[in-house]
């Protein structure tokens, strides 16, 4: 994770997201992104309880900085509201979001300009 940081900075990117999986030691990968001057985020597996996406949210908030906080689909009718709380700031499981009317806080693009997931 952490060598690719430096080739999407140079890309251009606004904003890196990763799964914590990805990353030896999710705080320094998180540091070298904003050391470009990106936005950092996370981004959980569907198959995370909400418990823990909740508490992942509050260590976010505790700390006072600027992580953004993405579920890597897995939104659905039953669990959308709940997600969409926690939350507030990302993308939510945009494939889903037709199917489970999703709340209006949540962003996504129209289907036709989602990225790939072959990447």
């Amino acid at each position: 994770m952490d060598a690719l940081t430096p080739l999407f900075a140079q890309a251009g990117a606004a904003i890196i997201s990763f799964h914590p999986e990805a990353s030896e030691h999710v705080d320094r990968s998180l540091q070298l992104i904003r050391s470009f001057g990106i936005k950092a985020g996370l981004v959980l597996n569907p198959a995370t309880p909400l418990p823990k996406t909740e508490a992942v949210r509050r260590l976010i908030d505790a700390s006072g900085r600027d992580i953004w906080l993405e579920v890597d689909d897995g939104v659905k009718a039953d669990n959308a509201r709940r997600i969409a709380a926690i939350l507030i700031n990302a993308q939510q499981g945009c494939a889903a979001r037709q199917e489970s009317q999703a709340p209006r806080n949540t962003r996504c693009p129209p289907k036709e300009s989602q990225p790939s997931r072959s990447s």
